[in-house]
Order: C-alpha cells, then structure tokens, then sequence
C-alpha cells in the first residue's frame, strides 16, 4: 500500500523525508515481481505447485509490504495490516490440503479485489502526491484481473497461469517507475529539510541574543 486511504496524511518535512528515502523497496520488490511474472509464464504447472509458488510469492510481499512507508505520510498501520492479510493468504495457499483450481482462483481473485480496491482508494484521496496515478493504475490492473479470476465459467489453469504472470510483470513495472519516482521525491524532502535545517540553525542564535 503506498497512500493510504485513510486521508491521515502528514505534512511534516521529516516524515516526508522517511517516506521517500525507502524508494529500493519497490524498486526491488518490483525487479523481483516482473522475474517471477516470467516464471509463472514460462513454467508448466500443476495446480498444486503454482498454489505454493503463489503463496511463498504472497508471504515475501507481505513482509515487503508491512514494511512500507504510506508516501502520504499517514501511520503505517493500515500498510502493516494489509501486507500481514497478504502473508496470511500466502500461508494458506501453501497450507491448504491439496488445493483445487477453485481454491487458488478464490484465494488470488479476491487478494486482488481487495488490495486493488484500497490501493484505488488511497490513490483517488490523495491525489496531491505526484505518484497517485501510478497507484491508480496498479489498483485497476489489480481489481480487473481479480474479478477475471473470480469468474468461474471461465477459470482454467492456463487462464489463472495467465492472469498470475500477467499481474506480477505489470505491477511489477509499475513499481519500478514508481520507485525512481519516488527517488525523485526523496531528493526534494532532502532538499526541503536542508533548508529547514539552515534557517533553524541561523535563527537560534539570534533567540539566544
């Protein structure tokens, strides 16, 4: 979750500046998205076996994901809750006895729905920041292949292979321009801060006096 749709945001220089300067965590979270995009495309799988290469995939973006820093600058609370439910979701994909088509296509379906919805939502709240659009986009891509999965008549193995690797390669790239983006803004927190940090410098001086 990168804005949060609680709307708590934070306009504090310091807090823009912690918000930012975890930019490598998308951006590896991204490169190691687009690289299991492909194996999940390029791998002849079973049901069973893609249910426990998703869910290792879902606990490792969980743990990412309770790590990060809303760029709004709100509690990470809300980040923590949503990557623990994705961990969660990931272990039961792996834990489930001998999980069925159904099964995997309920579990990744709805994970997508959801996480998409608040990701839509935090994007539309907070629409200062210039990488809400970005979230936009990710939390669409999320929603649509999500309602895909869920559409039983349809669910194949191929279909759901499909709509896996489909999902990681483009959230996956958009995590990428989202982390140089973010790059970016940390320069600028950075640049902010150094003038705040000057002029804090030059004026407690003259309170002493």
């Amino acid at each position: 979750m990168y804005l949060s749709p609680l709307g708590e945001a934070s306009v504090d220089a310091e807090r823009d500046v912690e918000a930012t300067g975890l930019w490598w965590v998308p951006l590896i979270a991204g490169l190691l998205t687009i690289i299991v995009g492909i194996v999940v495309l390029r791998v002849e799988w079973t049901v069973s076996g893609l249910a426990i290469f998703l869910g290792v995939v879902f606990i490792i973006r969980g743990l990412v994901d309770a790590f990060k820093v809303p760029l709004d600058g709100s509690p990470r609370g809300l980040a923590i809750v949503v990557g623990v439910l994705e961990a969660c979701v990931g272990v039961a994909l792996i834990a489930w006895p001998g999980p069925g088509l159904t099964v995997v296509a309920a579990f990744f379906g709805c994970w997508l729905v959801l996480v998409g919805g608040i990701e839509i939502v935090g994007a539309l709240v907070n629409r200062e920041h210039s990488g809400w659009w970005l979230v936009l986009l990710l939390g669409i891509v999320m929603v649509i292949l999500g309602i895909w999965a869920l559409d039983k008549p349809a669910q194949t193995l191929h279909l759901i292979i499909a709509l896996a690797g489909i999902w990681a390669i483009v959230a996956g790239t958009v995590e990428l321009v989202f982390a140089f983006e973010l790059r970016k803004m940390h320069r600028e927190a950075l640049s902010r801060q150094s003038v705040i940090d000057t002029a804090a410098a030059t004026t407690t001086p003259s309170a002493a006096l």
